[in-house]
């Protein structure tokens, strides 16, 4: 199992134009962190992908529902899906980070 999550420092993210379409992914969170940094996305997540086992993505998101059923997710350790778009930034993470656009949370682990 591949750990300990290295959280990207959010604070250096700049959010531009998605890189691509939206894409439909599912996986399990390992972390979940909320930020306080003004101007910048307060919530994030590190979610390891179901379809590509070890593979690790970071996902940010400001909205309080998604924010929600995340948090649910990892307390429960259910699977979920989401659709989410690539960024660019201009710090150096060694995680893929996404732009969050929905969550749906599934009662099976």
């Amino acid at each position: 199992m591949p750990g300990p999550y290295k959280i990207p420092d959010v604070s250096r993210v700049k959010y531009a134009e998605p890189l691509g379409p939206r894409v439909e992914l599912f996986g399990h969170l390992k972390l979940v962190q909320a930020d306080t940094t003004v101007g910048y996305p307060d919530f994030y997540a590190a979610i390891t992908l179901r379809d590509t086992p070890g593979k690790v993505i970071g996902v940010l998101t400001s909205e309080q529902r998604l924010q929600s059923l995340l948090q649910t997710a990892f307390i429960t350790g259910n699977l979920i899906s989401f659709n989410a778009q690539e960024f660019t930034s201009n710090s150096n993470t060694e995680t893929d980070l996404y732009r969050l656009n929905s969550v749906t949370l599934y009662s099976d682990k």
